[in-house]
């Protein structure tokens, strides 16, 4: 993303964080190669999708930071701390 290029990824761990599917890349089922290959296709068969991923998946990659990434670490750890924190279910 930060180099200005549409992300394929297989949609499962960290790249959730970042990964939004038809704005800034393309999501793949995890261990589906079909889907990948059918993803890498699609960009390259579709200039237009191809230049709106890149250019939104670069516009994502400048509001992260590691300062960013740190203050949602340590705001959720004071939300574990303080009782404050969502309950999974």
């Amino acid at each position: 993303m930060a180099s200005g290029l549409p992300v394929v990824a297989p949609y499962s761990g960290g790249i959730r964080e970042n990964l939004v599917h038809r704005h800034n890349g393309l999501a793949c089922r995890p261990r589906s190669v079909s889907d990948m290959v059918e993803a890498v296709a699609l960009l390259k068969e579709d200039t237009e999708l191809r230049k709106k991923l890149a250019e939104q998946a670069r516009n994502h990659a400048l509001t992260r930071s590691w300062n960013s990434v740190f203050d949602g670490i340590i705001d959720g750890y004071h939300k574990v701390v303080s009782g404050t924190a969502r309950k999974i279910s």
